[in-house]
């Protein structure tokens, strides 16, 4: 899988979980630990905060239209 699928599966287990359709940063990171991803923490923080991120300046040649910014560290999902 892709960081950002793994990402992506992780905010939606979040989400059923918490039903509520909100993430951090944290939470995102401890579940794909748990999961046993291969990526570092700094991959899949950038994936977040900018590649994946609508409202974040566009420092990525590719973007994906995936999450909102909603708070500090927070985030919503906005496909899938």
């Amino acid at each position: 899988m892709t960081c950002r699928e793994e990402i992506l599966d992780c905010a939606n287990d979040i989400i059923n979980h918490k039903k509520v359709n909100e993430f951090s940063i944290l939470e995102i990171l401890k579940c794909m630990k748990r999961k046993g991803t291969e990526y570092p923490d700094t991959t899949i923080r950038t994936h977040i905060t900018s590649s994946m991120c609508v409202n974040a300046p566009a420092n990525h040649a590719v973007r994906y239209a995936d999450l909102e910014r909603i708070d500090r560290a927070l985030y919503k999902l906005l496909s899938g």
